[in-house]
């Protein structure tokens, strides 16, 4: 999120307007310009997502059915979601 933000500012941030809005143009057109590309993301996500949390769930129930070595792969795999965060969603997919 942070990068699309620095992209748009980057790419936004000379925006000229009418002397009518020109309190919003510059900088402070950027909160503006990141509402409506993220509320275009945010439509666009849920059909993306799908493919996401079926990899999570193939790769959960894979895990479940490894026998004696799935613990060792769970963890391993928990331990390198943690820096991102994302690691609770295999703690989720587990526990189903």
């Amino acid at each position: 999120m942070g990068i699309v933000v620095a992209v748009l500012h980057s790419r936004l941030r000379h925006v000229k307007f009418p002397t009518v809005l020109s309190f919003f143009q510059g900088s402070r057109f950027i909160p503006f310009a990141s509402t409506l590309v993220f509320v275009a993301v945010g439509q666009v996500f849920p059909f993306v997502w799908v493919w996401f949390s079926k990899g999570i769930n193939a790769l959960a129930g894979g895990i479940s059915n490894l026998g004696m070595f799935g613990p060792f792969v769970y963890g391993t795999v928990e331990k390198l979601l943690i820096p991102m965060n994302s690691y609770l969603y295999l703690q989720h997919f587990h526990s189903m």
